[in-house]
């Protein structure tokens, strides 16, 4: 009798457009060593729902300051998709990813101050398929 409730509920929200929807995409992502050398490939999955947005790093090894999900905000214009992403620990940095609106490409960015600069490294952000 609950799991009819629960459906019916479900099924009344979703007809009106009133139930959750979690959109989430997936960006292949370069690492790199301090010293400047490739390491890792892995991924990472930015998810929104109601509003909120998530950004969960995925790869061999992580940073602590990786190692989690972690609270995100998403811009959109036409042509890109902004992915701030807030640090989970004091120590660890504020960064964005500025993706291409169509997967085919973007940059990570750091705070410099009051600006946000290219790291300057080719971080394969492109759509995972």
């Amino acid at each position: 009798m609950l799991k009819s409730l629960r459906f019916l509920t479900l099924a009344l929200l979703a007809a009106f457009g009133l139930a959750a929807h979690a959109e989430t995409k997936s960006w292949n992502y370069q690492a790199y060593t301090a010293s400047g050398s490739k390491a890792n490939v892995g991924y990472f999955t930015v998810t929104e729902e109601d509003g909120n947005a998530s950004f969960k790093m995925f790869a061999s090894t992580l940073h602590n300051c990786l190692k989690a999900n972690l609270k995100a905000h998403v811009e959109r214009t036409d042509d890109t998709v902004i992915v701030t992403v807030s640090p989970r620990y004091h120590g660890c940095d504020e960064f964005r990813l500025v993706l291409k609106a169509d997967g085919t490409g973007g940059k990570r960015q750091v705070r410099n101050g009051d600006e946000w600069v290219d790291d300057g490294l080719d971080r394969d952000l492109t759509i995972k398929k």
